[in-house]
């Protein structure tokens, strides 16, 4: 069909479509009447007039000023979106929604699939694809031209980087909404609403803004997001170009075989990307069953003076933050969760100690943390731990480190530092233990080392006790303390679940009295009323 036909097709005349069909009467005889009243009440009928409104609102055949307004609005709503997706401003993102002109070239191509203009067509998807390029590009030059407010991705170009098939469901209903209100000028107020529910540039201002970032992935999520919206609209407006009378009665009796190909071609990749939503949004299910249970099992695991921070999943991996007087057990937690989530499941525990508040808060020190550094990598090194990061916290010194145990105390490393420097600030250790259930167990020399080591950092803060014995048998351990007074084990008995997770640990205290003067003999051969044990499960 040339393009003249197509031309004279758009200006039927307003009583054209009830006139008696040009090609039944050539055959023979008019349509039925019958049939022809029965196709009006199915469908509406629009005038020439109307029909050539409805082409000029969806730039079909776009003249030079409606191009330059295009591109001006275009270019206004993407500076719009992507300095609002930089400072989290959801306003200013809904702003550009509003501004946005790229909805009339979409479902000016779905009106294009319809009529079967292919040239039209053509030049549609020209617009709607420079288009797509030209924001992602506008908003990844603002992004890497503009200096970072913080070392954080934003949080409303997250939002657009991970869709899922409600987004299309979104677009779908939306699409409707707007082909129909383009259509129908009475109902053309609910366009605005159209235009936030079914955001098109905000997208792909994400996908810039995160490609500017560094985010690659995320960005291909944000560009998913965007196609979602695409074919979504272009479906949903063909078929109500179709059922709203936008397409002649003449040209749907004509060939109905093409509308259906047609309708069939936009279908297919439109379920492409469904399916490829509906996997995201099932595994977003799974996700958030799992860290619901998660919390829940940690939420019990918990100790009354324990703080939880934050859960998060990392693939089959648990992060999990506190804020605790005491380094926590982790083989009770990874015991639960492996029963809970029905796989063995490896924890990375962050614990940071926590304080009193009532010491008040001293000025900044002079010392800097390259003057720092060097003493606490020693002395973690000594404890056989990593530091992580060092950084102030107002005049707090603030250690992170990581390792198969917790480190000595805060004011160990306090001392430390002062045999150094004149300034000695507070410090605060937060220590990251990451385990995996199937971990191989450490040789006996080594976990007797461990113990001793752990025990004597006990004993620096319990005066009058002392370590007798550390043995072990297979994978039990057997502590035997001395002192005047029967000490309080609790703090011990947490370093040493921390420290020895899979093994079970037996604190056995004898009173010096007993011992005498002699030099002291093992643990065994003492009375068993002589020594009680406490044992760490």
């Amino acid at each position: 069909m040339t393009d003249t036909a197509r031309v004279s097709d758009e200006s039927v005349a307003p009583g054209a479509d009830t006139a008696p069909d040009a090609t039944a009467a050539a055959a023979g005889g008019p349509r039925r009447a019958g049939g022809e009243h029965r196709e009006h009440r199915l469908r509406p009928r629009l005038s020439a007039a109307e029909r050539r409104s409805v082409l000029d609102a969806l730039m079909v055949r776009p003249s030079a000023e409606a191009l330059r307004r295009f591109i001006v609005l275009l270019c206004l709503s993407v500076v719009v979106a992507t300095v609002g997706l930089l400072q989290d401003s959801t306003a200013v993102v809904i702003g550009a929604m509003m501004m946005a002109p790229l909805m009339a070239p979409i479902m000016g191509v779905a009106a294009s699939l319809v009529m079967g203009w292919g040239a039209r067509l053509l030049g549609g998807l020209a617009v709607v694809g420079l288009s797509t390029v030209a924001a992602m590009a506008i908003a990844w030059a603002m992004t890497v031209l503009m200096p970072s407010a913080g070392a954080t991705m934003p949080a409303e170009a997250l939002a657009r980087s991970s869709p899922d098939v409600r987004d299309l469901l979104v677009a779908l209903a939306a699409g409707a909404a707007g082909a129909y209100a383009t259509v129908r000028k009475e109902v053309s107020g609910a366009l605005p609403g159209v235009a936030v529910a079914v955001a098109l540039v905000p997208p792909l201002s994400s996908a810039g803004v995160l490609m500017g970032r560094g985010q690659p992935e995320l960005a291909r999520g944000a560009v998913l997001l965007f196609t979602a919206n695409l074919f979504g609209i272009v479906l949903a407006a063909a078929v109500v170009f179709v059922l709203t009378g936008f397409m002649p009665a003449a040209r749907l009796r004509a060939n109905p075989a093409r509308l259906v190909m047609t309708l069939a071609l936009i279908t297919v990749p439109t379920l492409a990307v469904a399916t490829v939503l509906t996997a995201r949004f099932i595994h977003s299910a799974d996700q958030a069953h799992t860290l619901q249970l998660a919390t829940q099992s940690i939420t019990r695991w918990l100790g009354p003076d324990d703080t939880l921070n934050r859960v998060t999943l990392v693939g089959s991996k648990v992060q999990v933050g506190i804020t605790g007087k005491t380094a926590p057990p982790l083989q009770a937690l990874t015991e639960d969760l492996g029963k809970t989530l029905g796989h063995a499941t490896t924890v990375d525990l962050r614990w940071t100690p926590s304080t009193d508040g009532t010491s008040p808060t001293p000025a900044r020190p002079a010392l800097t943390i390259e003057q720092a550094q060097p003493v606490v990598e020693h002395w973690l090194a000594e404890q056989s731990l990593a530091l992580d990061g060092l950084a102030y916290n107002d005049a707090t010194l603030v250690v992170s480190t990581s390792g198969d145990r917790p480190p000595h105390q805060a004011r160990d490393l306090e001392a430390a530092i002062a045999t150094r420097f004149t300034a000695h600030p507070p410090v605060s250790l937060a220590w990251t233990h990451r385990t995996t259930p199937n971990a191989v167990a450490d040789s006996p020399k080594e976990t007797e080392k461990t113990a001793r080591t752990t025990i004597a950092a006990w004993t620096e803060t319990h005066p009058g006790q002392h370590l007798l014995t550390v043995s072990q048998t297979g994978t039990a351990l057997t502590i035997t303390l001395t002192g005047e007074d029967k000490p309080d084990t609790g703090t011990l008995q947490e370093q040493l679940r921390t420290a020895f997770p899979r093994n079970p640990v037996t604190i056995q205290w004898l009173p010096t009295t007993i011992l005498g003067q002699t030099t002291p003999r093992p643990a065994a051969s003492f009375p068993a009323e002589a020594a009680p044990d406490r044992t760490v499960r």
